[in-house]
């Protein structure tokens, strides 16, 4: 068998058909869970989801000014938690849940890691507890300069 390149032609329509296709099935998943958090809002239950306690949050980490990532997972490399970030000189990780709802044990375990390394850790279950995030450092300043002094 003669191994001939392929056209570039070609190989640019098999990627945008590829990357078509992926973008359609993404889609697709985001309308199921758009619909399934819409039932789960209409069932009357008192419970704040994940996804609210998520967004309250980003809203107040973007209040105060922190560095914050949140990293979708891929399966490739290292498993975190939710958040990871930094505010004023502290590094931190944050793990949002529903209401009443605990970390699972891979979680539990970057948890210590995190913790182990010396950064601080926050389980996050309602919106109260998101906008109240930091309350105590709000008002320090904290420069560090590279070289210099604090």
């Amino acid at each position: 068998m003669i191994d001939m390149p392929i056209p570039k032609d070609i190989m640019t329509k098999v990627v945008i058909e590829r990357r078509a296709t992926q973008m359609e099935e993404a889609l697709a998943r985001a309308k199921i869970k758009a619909k399934r958090r819409k039932k789960l809002e209409n069932t009357g239950d008192q419970t704040v989801l994940e996804y609210k306690v998520k967004e309250a949050v980003k809203e107040r980490l973007n209040a105060i000014g922190a560095y914050h990532f949140w990293p979708v997972q891929s399966g490739l490399g290292a498993t975190t938690i939710d958040c990871l970030g930094c505010y004023n000189g502290r590094f931190f990780g944050i793990e949002t849940k529903a209401t009443g709802k605990v970390p699972s044990p891979r979680q539990e375990f970057v948890i210590a890691e995190i913790r182990a390394a010396g950064g601080e850790v926050l389980v996050i279950d309602s919106i109260e507890a998101a906008e109240n995030l930091f309350i105590e450092l709000a008002d320090i300043e904290h420069v560090h300069t590279v070289g210099g002094e604090d």
